[in-house]
């Protein structure tokens, strides 16, 4: 994740995440402040959305590791990571 104006993470620092590591520091800062902004149901859906086409064009060893980002990162978001995620029901 990445706001305005701030560099994509290495892949390389990403490396520990996929074999089961804690996430970077600067990735779940990313991950709650992008979860603190989404506060009405049309910003959740906005987020899920982007994030389902994100999924939709990543191999499942990406996605398995992208959804467990945010409880890595302390944080419950209120669906799935996933191409098959129904973002209209989500609240």
């Amino acid at each position: 994740m990445r706001h305005r104006g701030q560099r994509p993470l290495p892949l390389h620092q990403l490396r520990d995440v996929w074999w089961g590591g804690a996430p970077p520091a600067t990735c779940c800062t990313g991950i709650k402040t992008l979860y603190n902004q989404a506060s009405t149901t049309a910003d959740r859906q906005a987020v899920c959305g982007c994030l389902k086409s994100v999924a939709g064009q990543a191999s499942p060893t990406i996605i398995g590791t992208a959804a467990a980002l945010p409880a890595k990162c302390g944080v419950s978001i209120p669906y799935e990571i996933s191409p098959s995620t129904d973002c209209s029901k989500v609240h």
